[in-house]
């Protein structure tokens, strides 16, 4: 018994021993260059969506606009940069979807996000999120918004 308990002890002081030693750390500076620059134009609905309270009641674009400024922080967003833009669009928004088997409804969202460069397309991401989470109506689609900056900031730094 003894044995095994000095065993024990032995085995759980060398992991805390091992696990408390320094890894290695990288000291060498990297050298970045400057984050490129793009123009943020302003998030919209489209024309496909249909009208609603939703519209009027609920800060949709406002959150998404937020949302890809605070997570974008490779990419520079101005309003006023020359060359590159990014344009996001909300293309369709279903406020209260119910579900078979669900006790509460949920809502989801599809959006475009395109960056262009001196009015050419250069490239297009079309995606569709939802949530249920939360319970009011603008609160899933707020929660939505949020959940689509993430995405777009995380697209515009692969581009």
């Amino acid at each position: 018994m003894r044995r095994n308990f000095l065993a024990i002890f032995t085995l759980g002081l060398l992991v805390v021993a091992c696990g408390s030693t320094q890894k290695h750390v990288s000291t060498k500076s990297v050298e970045r260059s400057p984050a490129p620059m793009m123009k943020l134009l302003p998030v919209s609905f489209s024309d496909e969506v249909a009208s609603g309270k939703f519209k009027a009641e609920c800060s949709m674009l406002q959150v998404l606009n937020d949302s890809i400024i605070e997570n974008s922080a490779n990419v520079t967003l101005s309003s006023d940069a020359s060359g590159y833009a990014l344009e996001v669009s909300f293309v369709e928004v279903v406020p209260h979807r119910w579900v078979f088997g669900s006790v509460r409804p949920s809502s989801s969202a599809t959006f475009i996000a395109s960056v262009t460069k001196d009015g050419q397309t250069i490239d297009t991401t079309k995606k569709t999120i939802g949530s249920a989470v939360a319970f009011g109506a603008c609160d899933r689609l707020e929660k939505i918004a949020l959940a689509s900056g993430r995405y777009v900031a995380k697209w515009i730094v692969r581009k």
